[in-house]
């Protein structure tokens, strides 16, 4: 579960660590760190909301949480939260610009650690990229499984849309390599057996390999899929891209 139990340092010197046993979204003090949290340029969220009592920042994630746990980022409803938070409207927007900055950046902190997962497991691989990301489909699976948090990664993995995956993805791509440089990153990773030339190859490669992780997620929850399925169905998939689907000739 280490996708759920590591700590996501937010702005105003905090960090947000997500249990396995609970659903509350526990905050905790933390000096060390203070991140800029943007999507497109725009910070969220409103520092009004990072000034909150810890406990009253927890209230209003956990309702969150709640809500995105059973309606998409268009189906949600601002109402439903403010009802379940005990906040007024007028608090909410004082806290979030609208409720996609909510949805985004309840979804950055529960999934705060995803690449970190990816670069652990390519490590673990000894730099196998194949190897690497089936035990990172592996990790996801089980953080996914987990009672509390199903139905939100159930919901959020089957209701997104193009856009929102855009604005989810560019974020993603700026946390990772603000930790990791992408020379960092194509250096753990072993190309002997590849026929890659060059470090822009491997990087464009590996953003050829993430839609099909996604696309295994996404059948993996459309079609109950058990964990055996989904590592079948992966690495299916994964052998057209390795072998390619032309018969030899």
């Amino acid at each position: 579960m280490a996708l759920l139990t590591r700590a996501r340092q937010t702005s105003n010197n905090q960090s947000v660590c997500l249990t396995s046993d609970t659903v509350s979204l526990i905050i905790l003090d933390s000096s060390w760190f203070r991140p800029h949290l943007t999507i497109g340029g725009d910070t969220m969220p409103k520092e009004t909301f990072f000034n909150l009592p810890i406990e009253k920042k927890n209230i209003v994630l956990d309702s969150a949480l709640k809500e995105f746990s059973k309606a998409s980022i268009h189906e949600a409803s601002v109402a439903n939260i403010v009802r379940d938070s005990q906040i007024s409207r007028g608090s909410f927007y004082k806290y979030f610009e609208d409720i996609e900055d909510l949805y985004h950046y309840l979804y950055h902190t529960v999934t705060g650690e995803a690449h970190g997962t990816v670069m652990d497991a390519i490590k673990k691989a000894e730099g196998d990229l194949f190897l690497g990301l089936e035990t990172y489909l592996i990790e996801l699976v089980h953080a996914y499984s987990n009672d509390k948090y199903h139905d939100y990664f159930k919901i959020v993995t089957l209701n997104l849309s193009y856009t929102t995956e855009h604005k989810l993805a560019k974020k993603d791509e700026r946390a990772t390599f603000s930790k990791t440089a992408p020379t960092d990153f194509t250096k753990m990773m072993k190309t002997d057996h590849l026929k890659i030339t060059s470090q822009q190859d491997l990087l464009d490669f590996f953003k050829v390999l993430v839609p099909v992780i996604h696309q295994c997620l996404n059948d993996y929850f459309a079609n109950d899929w058990d964990q055996t399925e989904l590592l079948d169905q992966y690495n299916r998939r994964i052998k057209w891209l390795k072998h390619g689907i032309l018969k030899d000739e």
